[in-house]
């Protein structure tokens, strides 16, 4: 195992990532750095993304009422690589962080997961003090007793959730309505509730006292191309997945149902090699209005077994055939939230060049990059141009790459915001 030596000032409690290369912390990290080390932002945030292998090193702004700590884990955590939950701050405490949280919120409403979409972002209630209700209390309260139902612990199939309160005290009634909430944001997760109030007087949580140990020997997953959760009806939905083990994989499904249904299919993935696996759902049996319930499962080359989500069939992915007037609508509600570009690559498979077409709904910084499959970066074809909206052409020369599948990616800064999967076949 490499061993690396860092002066970097960090605390786990302040570390959070997709599993894929994206890291979350506070600005906290910097404050501590700059006043330890005397170094410049940048070369903290530089330091940050060597240390931990990151990508993209996201820093979130640090709340003030949190006990000091200054740590993400008591307002945020992720619940698997494209969801992220964020406390929702109450008003009347402070409006100054209240805004905090806000401007948390909006730097990552603006950023793209793996898959190039947006993060689905759950506010998450702040947990309530023993009278039941947040009047008149105020940012030396939170400090003194920082409550925090985000700083719980994964541990397999099951996620520890800090309460506060047990069966003859506390605001028993929130907590309850608190295991609900969880439960339908983890499918498939067994919620265990913990009386944590002994730690957030001591400025913590169940994460903040624990280490998780990782699996040895770990399939992962990274599902790349997947349906839009609403879709009108089509032929084929298609998916594209990464599964990898030290021993290889030697059999990889996708199982799917309708929402109605108790009974799940069951279709053979197809291999591309280099860990990469394709396959679709036939959307002949399909009709609008229904819900597809859909997870992928992998056999390694040793009999190990594992699902994706972890929680399946308990939890899974799903998208909705929608009629073309709800769908439409719901388009233009979310336009927002949409990538700003679309990536055309020609011609298919590509030989020895890739002629690559961008089109931008509004001007933007772009930078474009060739990838492999685990994302490491072989070609850049653009860095830090400024392009105007309309259409752009670009060629990038692939002719040392090896056959194989790799990834356009098109960023705005540190934000992704599309990712276009092709083949080189010569």
């Amino acid at each position: 195992i490499p061993i690396k030596s860092t002066p970097l000032f960090f605390e786990g409690g302040n570390l959070d990532t997709d599993g894929n290369g994206t890291g979350f912390f506070t600005s906290k990290a910097n404050e501590v750095n700059h006043r330890e080390n005397k170094w410049k932002r940048e070369t903290t945030l530089n330091t940050i993304s060597s240390i931990f292998s990151l990508k993209r090193a996201i820093e979130l702004q640090s709340p003030e009422c949190d006990g000091g700590t200054g740590h993400i884990d008591l307002f945020f955590k992720m619940l698997d690589e494209e969801t992220i939950a964020i406390v929702d701050f109450p008003q009347g405490i402070s409006a100054s962080e209240k805004n905090i949280y806000e401007k948390n919120i909006s730097t990552l409403s603006k950023l793209r997961s793996i898959s190039g979409r947006p993060y689905k972002i759950i506010r998450t209630p702040m947990p309530k003090p023993e009278s039941g209700t947040f009047e008149n209390i105020t940012c030396k309260d939170l400090n003194d007793d920082p409550r925090s139902y985000l700083n719980g612990v994964f541990i397999n199939k099951s996620y520890l959730l800090p309460v506060f309160s047990n069966k003859t005290s506390g605001y028993t009634t929130f907590d309850t309505s608190i295991v609900q909430f969880f439960r339908k944001n983890l499918k498939g997760y067994t919620i265990k509730p913990i009386d944590a109030r002994i730690l957030s007087f001591m400025q913590g949580g169940l994460h903040c006292i624990t280490m998780q140990v990782p699996v040895s020997d770990p399939v992962t997953f990274h599902v790349r191309d997947f349906p839009e959760w609403e879709e009108s009806v089509k032929s084929l939905y298609s998916f594209t997945v990464d599964i990898s083990n030290t021993s290889g994989i030697s059999n990889a499904l996708i199982f799917w149902k309708k929402r109605a249904s108790a009974i799940w299919t069951g279709k053979q993935l197809t291999s591309a090699g280099n860990n990469l696996f394709f396959g679709n759902i036939e959307g002949n049996n399909l009709n609008v209005g229904d819900t597809i319930d859909y997870y992928f499962q992998a056999k390694t080359s040793t009999g190990k077994i594992r699902n994706k989500p972890l929680t399946a069939p308990g939890g899974y992915y799903s998208f909705a055939i929608l009629p073309e007037q709800r769908l439409a609508a719901l388009k233009t509600a979310h336009s927002s939230q949409k990538a700003s570009c679309t990536i055309e690559i020609s011609p298919l498979p590509v030989k020895e060049v890739a002629h690559l077409t961008l089109t931008l709904k509004q001007s933007a910084n772009i930078s474009i990059v060739i990838t492999d499959i685990a994302g490491q970066k072989l070609t850049q074809v653009l860095e830090n141009s400024v392009l105007p909206s309309g259409s752009h052409t670009f060629l990038a020369h692939v002719e040392t790459i090896p056959e194989g599948i790799y990834s356009c990616v098109i960023t705005d800064g540190d934000n992704i915001l599309t990712i276009k999967h092709f083949l080189i076949n010569r």
